[in-house]
C-alpha cells in the first residue's frame, strides 16, 4: 500500500474511533473497574476519567489523521505536551491530597 493509501486507512480508522467514542469510553471504564490490577484508573473519579481519557483519544485520532510528516511531527509535540500536562495535574492532585490530609490531622 502506498503512503496515500496508508494515510487514508489511518484517517478512516480515526473517524471510526471518533464515531464510537462513547462506547469506547464506556468499555474502557468498565474494564478498568473490573481489573484489580488497575489501581490508577480506579483512583480516578468518573468525572476525571471522562475529562482526561477523551484527551488521550483525541490525541490518538489526530495522530492517525495526520497526513504530512510536518503534521505528524507537530502532533507528536502536542501529544508530549498533553501527556506532560496530565502528569503535572495528577502530581498536583496527589500533593494537595497529602497537604489536605496533613491539615486535617493538624
Amino acid at each position: 500500500m502506498n503512503d496515500s493509501g496508508s494515510d487514508d486507512a489511518l484517517s478512516d480508522l480515526a473517524c471510526h474511533l471518533h464515531a464510537r467514542r462513547k462506547s469506547i469510553l464506556a468499555a474502557w471504564r468498565e474494564a478498568s473497574e473490573r481489573d484489580p490490577q488497575v489501581t490508577r484508573a480506579s483512583a480516578l473519579s468518573r468525572v476525571q476519567f471522562h475529562d482526561r481519557i477523551p484527551e488521550v483519544l483525541d490525541s490518538f485520532e489526530r495522530k492517525l489523521s495526520a497526513r504530512r510528516r510536518a503534521d505528524k511531527e507537530e502532533r507528536a509535540v502536542e501529544q508530549q505536551e498533553s501527556a506532560a500536562a496530565h502528569g503535572l495535574h495528577r502530581w498536583q492532585q496527589i500533593v494537595w491530597k497529602g497537604v489536605a490530609a496533613a491539615w486535617s490531622r493538624g
